[in-house]
């Protein structure tokens, strides 16, 4: 039965989208005047959509290469400036955001025990009036973060900017060598439709896809599940070793300024990681296979990966910039279910960590 309607659902879909690309061709015409419209184009916001409630499930495929992974399914809510929930009613507090990729985001396990959750909660219950954001997104990286302290936190007048970023660093500059690249899901400016066609046909298409957002998600999780979604497949194959490392430093730095420029104090977080000798087991299969293609060893990325964090020590130093040394203080494994990604016990003891260096500071400032 549920198959049958799912076909149902999948027919009518595509003979919407033939019925809309027929309506278009004949009732909007082209612009074919000698003037060039030119490309409009629009810095990559890369978020969560705002208002928007999901749930989450790791599929086979990608429990697969975890240990200690949390089970079932979870909650997404994201609220209405594109940040993941604290489920915090009121404004009026002082703010704390955490940027960073997934290893902030924290989707797969309760929502009530994501570390920017539990950050706000610990903090409360010490008597401090703080709302915690979470604006991490899985695949982000500081040039990302960047973008959205400017576009979406600056306006918010938070106390706190807490940035915690590596391997995604990492890996665009290993696989594309620059931030500024031409990846479709990384590119840091993309281009936008022109025409009334196309835009009356994305307008439309929305539409669609959220009559159809049921089924939409299921044809995705499938598809996802029999061909994992590889972000860097075109330039797997690349030979050149030449990382640019000094753009990662540069990139954190511009982060740190901006935020002193308007007053926000950063704060920065060194990446927990099981990047560490022997690397037998499940988990590190997967980053073999893809670090293969490049010509790559996990010994020689596991070096790069603990120079990133050496980075983020030596910027803290020399910037006069706070601290939080998670690398030096997430030692069980078992805290993590690959090898930089926290579970729910990860997650608990992290909060602690992180908990109590800010409501130190908060108390020395007086907040």
């Amino acid at each position: 039965m549920k198959a049958k309607t799912l076909l149902i659902n999948f027919l009518i879909f595509l003979t919407l989208i033939f019925l809309l690309e027929l309506s278009a061709g004949l009732f909007l015409k082209e612009d074919n005047s000698n003037e060039f419209q030119g490309i409009k184009r629009c810095i990559q916001l890369r978020e969560h959509e705002p208002g928007k409630k999901f749930i989450v499930q790791p599929d086979s495929v990608y429990k697969a290469f975890t240990e200690n992974l949390d089970t079932g399914t979870f909650n997404v809510l994201i609220d209405k400036h594109g940040f993941i929930s604290n489920h915090s009613i009121s404004e009026e507090k002082d703010k704390v955001i955490f940027f960073g990729g997934s290893t902030t985001e924290c989707l797969y396990m309760p929502d009530t025990l994501r570390f920017p959750y539990l950050v706000e909660k610990r903090l409360g219950e010490r008597g401090y009036n703080v709302k915690v954001y979470n604006s991490g997104v899985s695949g982000n990286n500081s040039m990302h973060s960047l973008n959205n302290l400017i576009n979406k936190g600056i306006p918010l007048n938070p106390k706190y900017c807490v940035l915690m970023h590596n391997i995604n660093d990492l890996n665009i500059l290993l696989y594309e060598g620059s931030y500024f690249n031409d990846n479709p899901s990384k590119k840091l400016v993309m281009d936008m439709p022109q025409s009334a066609k196309a835009n009356l046909k994305g307008s439309l298409l929305l539409v669609i896809q959220n009559i159809f957002s049921n089924t939409i998600s299921l044809i995705k999780q499938n598809s996802y599940s029999k061909n994992p979604r590889d972000e860097f497949e075109k330039t797997r194959n690349n030979t050149t070793n030449n990382l640019k490392s000094e753009l990662y430093s540069k990139s954190i730095r511009t982060f740190i300024q901006t935020c002193k420029n308007f007053n926000i104090q950063p704060i920065l977080v060194t990446q927990f990681n099981r990047l560490s000798p022997p690397f037998n087991g499940i988990i590190y299969e997967n980053p073999k296979n893809k670090l293969k293609h490049k010509g790559h060893s996990i010994e020689k990325y596991s070096e790069q990966y603990k120079s990133f964090n050496d980075t983020i020590r030596a910027i803290s130093l020399r910037e006069n910039t706070k601290l939080i040394d998670l690398d030096s203080l997430v030692k069980e494994n078992n805290m993590l279910y690959d090898v930089c990604h926290l579970n729910s016990s990860g997650s608990l003891f992290v909060s602690k960590i992180i908990s109590d260096s800010l409501s130190n500071w908060m108390e020395k400032n007086n907040i």
